[in-house]
């Protein structure tokens, strides 16, 4: 039985980025110093010498520069400084919370307090979101299309501000 995994399987699309500042330089003028004879001697026209170059220099950043992985920031748009704090907060407090009875207190004191302050965060931002005109409806539209995938929002719940 054959089957087309193309169409049943789905990655996420990843995005990978060189990072040259933490390049390992050394090495790499040690390559080119080396590939420079064989760069210098080969060809004769000109197309023959660039494409040797680029094959070169492509071969010496795959193998010197580092990359790095993006990720989308999974936050939304509406968290302030306190409620990235508090989330911060209760995440320590969670990986202590198996050593001692007063930090499973604590995480239940500070995931109530990022509870409150996730909802005054939301409540604030689309309030000035909806007294402002102009710009600020882009916003609310991003806020509204975040919103869709999210299970908690739904019109039977009426308006979230």
């Amino acid at each position: 039985m054959k089957v087309e995994w193309e169409e049943i399987c789905w990655e996420p699309k990843v995005e990978v980025v060189p990072v040259y500042h933490k390049t390992g330089v050394l090495g790499l003028q040690a390559f080119l110093r080396e590939k420079f004879n064989l760069w210098a001697g080969n060809g004769f026209c000109t197309e023959e010498i660039l494409k040797s170059y680029k094959d070169i220099i492509f071969e010496s950043i795959k193998g010197y520069v580092p990359q790095k992985i993006l990720s989308k920031n999974p936050d939304p748009e509406y968290y302030n400084k306190e409620v990235k704090w508090l989330k911060v907060k209760v995440r320590k407090m969670y990986n202590k919370r198996k050593f001692w009875q007063p930090y499973q207190a604590e995480l239940k004191r500070l995931s109530k307090e990022l509870l409150v302050a996730k909802k005054e965060a939301q409540e604030t931002f689309s309030h000035l979101v909806l007294q402002n005109e102009g710009r600020y409806w882009i916003e609310f539209y991003k806020y509204v299309k975040c919103c869709k995938g999210n299970r908690k929002f739904s019109g039977d719940q009426g308006p979230l501000w």
